[in-house]
């Protein structure tokens, strides 16, 4: 039996040229292994960056489908990278735990109408868990941190430019659905927000390590850009993925206010772009106002699926979709619910060892970046923990077509290698990594 995932997964195909695209990939690959040494490892990360969001832009179908088909692209130039100039990072058991957690989230999901999207999505996560897991064993010392912040931030410019760019090209598409909401060239503005609010959550902690002024002038207007970005969206779940961290950031630095002028430019750009051009924007998502009815969404589920098939989820009962109940006509838009209905109690618990583990993890990050004034402490350990708010009403982060989930595994594998420092007294990440010369003398690392 074909579900709808599969069908779908048949059009992109048959929609590209795919020895065309092959020929490409090959062309990245070889272009990253003739790269310097040094130099691998970030480009894979900008590439991955840059093309990843690509595939939300579902009006700009010479992008889209592309990056849609090759969602994985990324995350193996980063393994590329990685295996060609650190390949010792897979021996750490730390670079394992969430591609294992992603193989356990395919075998439940054996048994689908929808088997080859199903397990597609799932083992496209556990591919790029792997790569984002190795990318952040690999970026050990400040430097290292400092460039693959800059490499996220840098490369996810691209597909932010190309969403401001609607509202200059397409302004009438961009708000045309009648709701309110900043629709870039189609994409979702629940998806693309998290992209948005991510990128300025990264501009922020790098302009705090940022000795350059030239480069701490160019962080702030990402950050200000992004700010506008996530108010026009209309998703209070992004503006919680932005504002979260920066709080946050701001307690540490005690920069509250300086963070609000940060955040009032970025009104003042909302305002001025949106607001004057007479786009009726609804702001009553962003104020608290209105229901989208995915709390109740996730209590239908959960109480079907307990009384139904609780211990195996989809592996229980053949032949239903991966990706949505029969009868709701939705997804469940709370990944906790989603652990039961793909794999029963068994994945839900699974999931929330691990998810309780971070927890911990990041509340004692944050409170040494609070400590010690350490933006990447603070940045980094906030992300994991406004995520598991963030999963209440939305499942993205177990989708392997969006940054946020990159993001994520970066952050939340990143502490896990941070507090091996903190075990050995170490407040913050060394200046330069273990068994590489320091550098000279007034070079700032």
């Amino acid at each position: 039996m074909t579900g709808l995932g599969d069908n779908k997964a048949f059009l992109y195909l048959e929609a590209v040229n795919v020895w065309g695209l092959s020929l490409v990939l090959l062309a990245a690959a070889t272009f990253l292994v003739l790269l310097p040494a040094r130099l691998r490892v970030q480009a894979g990360v900008f590439l991955s960056a840059a093309w990843l969001p690509m595939n939300l832009f579902t009006d700009f179908l010479q992008l889209f489908v592309p990056a849609k088909v090759t969602f994985f692209a990324g995350p193996g130039l980063i393994l590329l990278g990685l295996a060609t100039t650190a390949s010792h990072v897979f021996q750490r058991g730390l670079v394992w735990v969430l591609p294992l957690f992603g193989l356990a989230m395919s075998v439940f999901v054996l048994r689908t109408a929808d088997v080859s999207y199903a397990l597609v999505t799932r083992l496209g996560w556990s591919f790029g868990a792997l790569a984002f897991s190795g990318l952040a064993v690999y970026t050990v010392d400040t430097g290292r941190y400092r460039e693959t912040l800059g490499a996220f931030t840098y490369g996810a410019v691209l597909p932010i430019g190309l969403a401001a760019a609607a509202l200059v090209f397409s302004p009438g598409s961009g708000f045309g659905r009648g709701v309110g909401r900043f629709f870039p060239w189609g994409a979702n503005p629940n998806q693309i927000g998290p992209l948005f609010a991510s990128t300025g959550v990264l501009a922020l902690t790098l302009m705090l390590v940022e000795n350059r002024a030239g480069r701490r002038g160019l962080l702030a207007a990402i950050l200000v850009a992004c700010t506008g970005l996530t108010l026009m969206t209309g998703s209070r779940s992004a503006l919680l993925i932005l504002a979260g961290p920066a709080m946050l950031i701001a307690a540490g630095y005690r920069r509250f206010v300086w963070l609000a002028v940060i955040g009032l430019a970025g009104l003042t750009a909302w305002w001025l772009v949106v607001y004057r051009s007479g786009v009726n924007v609804d702001l009553a998502r962003i104020t608290g106002g209105g229901d989208s009815g995915r709390l109740d969404i996730a209590r239908i589920y959960f109480r079907r699926l307990i009384g139904e098939r609780p211990m195996l989820g989809l592996l229980e009962a053949g032949g239903l979709n991966s990706q949505q109940e029969s009868g709701v006509g939705t997804h469940s838009h709370n990944v906790y619910v989603e652990f039961l209905y793909l794999g029963g109690l068994p994945l839900l618990l699974a999931a929330t060892g691990l998810l309780v583990g971070m927890a911990i993890v990041s509340v004692r990050m944050v409170l040494a970046g609070i400590a010690t004034r350490h933006s990447l402490l603070l940045g980094l350990g906030a992300i994991p923990l406004v995520m598991l708010v963030h999963n209440l009403t939305t499942i993205i982060v177990i989708y392997p077509t969006n940054s946020w989930y990159a993001v994520v595994i970066f952050s939340a594998v990143a502490l896990g290698r941070l507090s091996q420092y903190r075990r050995e007294g170490h407040a913050a990440p060394p200046a330069v990594a273990p068994g590489v010369a320091a550098p000279a003398p007034g070079v700032a690392v």
